[in-house]
């Protein structure tokens, strides 16, 4: 129904959401100009209508017939049937981020489904939920509406087709001191990901975007009030600033539901898990938590559903309930309430990213390390590639001694220890460096994240459902168990004794087996 609009459209601007929305606006400011049907208009007259109402005069005869043939199909469309250009506009459009996200009709069902004792809404970068906040504003006459958009230069454009009485625009940050000083029943909000707030308000706890986007919304709700939101999966567990974050929360909020939503749900704008939370005011209590996928055909459905006490996520010190919803083995049972003294990755060990390679050089003076270099727990570095860079522009990606490298991307867990080899060695970005301090033997650190225990805790840190995505923020959260230097020694001793021993073995059945296979197959032509 779209395509010829959307065609004509691609051959005049680059297509993004914001690009048409300017298009658009121009139309309706013709349409306002001329004062009736574009249809209905000869074509000089809506020629002349542009030049005015754009303020300038178009005298090239395709750029007269590009617009009157555009500004007809448009002018075919009604306000709602508007928006859903924009919704296709979106689907076609090649930018990967939660500004352009398409969030499924089901879960906008749940998003904007009716709360008790409603009156005002504020909807939060109205972009990002598409044509649906038509039918929801025109359903719901009695509530007042507040609305505010991502791009601010969108603003006259959504007036115009969201005209409704109940529907009222807020320009302005909500950083700002005077953003508006009416509180809410309801917010509903998907904020960008991955920025960081640039403002002068010093009451922001984190700087990363949805954190602070969340805290202010928080400011807007009534008593009675309720913000419902997406946010990355790392607010769940991710330390530092992040932490604090959660414990404001839990200080100050209510927590209703938790939806886990794998990387499936945004698929492919948004390629990491997220987290839909409801905030109130009061104390948690039970928490309503689910994990939400999914299918190739587009549609969500629950993968499973569980009721999370307030003691369950005491008990975890963190928002993960994936790892609630999970069922644990009996070792991660067993390590959970051991006694041994556990500490986060961060506090023993400096956690880094690898370097993003753009161009190789065979004859290159830096070797690069792969994932395609681990195999069976060990790094084989007869075949690296190189690159060919200055060394101390590199040096904070070097590799020292005892390094312990874990695969960031693929499809399955990776890890192997650095060994100084005669030659410069850095870790591409398809790999997580763990460099420990004088506390932990790094071979240690490496036998127990290879251990049942330890790939239970770093599958619980991927963000992606598909393939393997472990961000190297996220491994400094893990807790390892901290034993004696001694006992970490004792340890590595026993298991390279026990690995040396049946690597022996299987040295030797493999002669015997290539022997009698042998035997057998000259049976063949004797």
């Amino acid at each position: 129904m779209y395509s010829n609009i959307i065609s004509s459209l691609e051959n005049k601007i680059t297509l993004t959401v914001d690009n048409v929305i300017l298009e658009l606006q121009k139309y309706f400011i013709v349409k306002k100009y001329i004062g009736k049907s574009i249809n209905k208009c000869p074509f000089e007259d809506v020629c002349n209508s542009i030049g005015m109402a754009l303020g300038s005069n178009i005298s090239d005869n395709d750029i007269k017939e590009h617009y009157y043939n555009l500004y007809k199909k448009i002018d075919e469309l009604n306000k709602k049937e508007i928006l859903e250009l924009l919704d296709e506009v979106k689907k076609r459009q090649k930018h990967r981020w939660s500004d352009s996200a398409i969030i499924p009709k089901e879960f906008l069902d749940i998003m904007f489904r009716e709360k008790d004792k409603t009156k005002e809404v504020f909807l939060f970068e109205i972009e990002k939920y598409g044509s649906y906040v038509y039918d929801y504003i025109e359903k719901f006459k009695e509530y007042s509406i507040y609305i505010t958009c991502l791009n601010e230069n969108n603003l006259d454009f959504y007036k115009n087709v969201l005209g409704f009485n109940n529907a009222i625009f807020i320009k302005g940050s909500i950083f700002d001191p005077d953003f508006i000083s009416k509180k809410f029943d309801l917010i509903v909000s998907f904020p960008s990901i991955g920025v960081r707030i640039d403002t002068d308000n010093n009451d922001l706890i984190c700087r990363d975007s949805c954190v602070a986007y969340t805290q202010m919304l928080l400011y807007y709700l009534k008593e009675d009030g309720a913000l419902r939101i997406i946010l990355p999966s790392k607010v769940s567990f991710a330390g530092g600033q992040i932490a604090s974050f959660r414990e404001y929360i839990n200080n100050n909020y209510k927590i209703n539901l938790i939806y886990s939503l794998t990387s499936n749900v945004f698929k492919p704008n948004v390629m990491i898990n997220t987290y839909y939370i409801e905030f109130t005011t009061g104390r948690t209590e039970g928490i309503e938590a689910k994990i939400i996928d999914k299918d190739k055909d587009g549609l969500i459905f629950e993968k499973s559903e569980k009721l999370i006490l307030k003691e369950e996520l005491e008990e975890i010190n963190n928002w993960h309930i994936d790892l609630l919803m999970i069922k644990k083995s009996n070792e991660m049972l067993a390590y959970e309430n051991s006694q041994i003294r556990k500490e986060c990755i961060r506090d023993i060990a400096m956690v880094l990213k690898g370097k993003t390679i753009t161009r190789k050089d065979d004859n290159g003076n830096i070797k690069v390390i792969n994932i395609s270099n681990l195999n069976n727990g060990e790094i084989d570095y007869s075949d690296l590639e190189s690159i060919s860079d200055d060394l101390i522009k590199n040096s904070r990606y070097i590799l020292e001694n005892g390094d312990i490298l874990v695969s960031a991307r693929g499809t399955i867990i990776k890890i192997g220890v650095f060994k100084q080899q005669n030659f410069v060695c850095i870790a591409s970005s398809n790999l997580n460096i763990i460099r420990c301090n004088k506390e932990i033997d790094s071979m240690y650190l490496k036998i127990f994240l290879e251990s049942h225990v330890g790939k239970e805790l770093l599958k619980s840190i991927e963000r992606g459902s598909n393939l393997l995505n472990i961000n190297y923020k996220d491994i400094e959260e893990i807790k390892v168990p901290v034993l004696s230097y001694t006992e970490q020694k004792e340890i590595v001793d026993e298991y390279v004794k026990a690995k040396n021993s049946y690597n022996a073995m299987v040295e030797e059945a493999t002669k015997e087996w290539e022997f009698a296979k042998g035997n057998v197959e000259r049976k063949f032509y004797r």
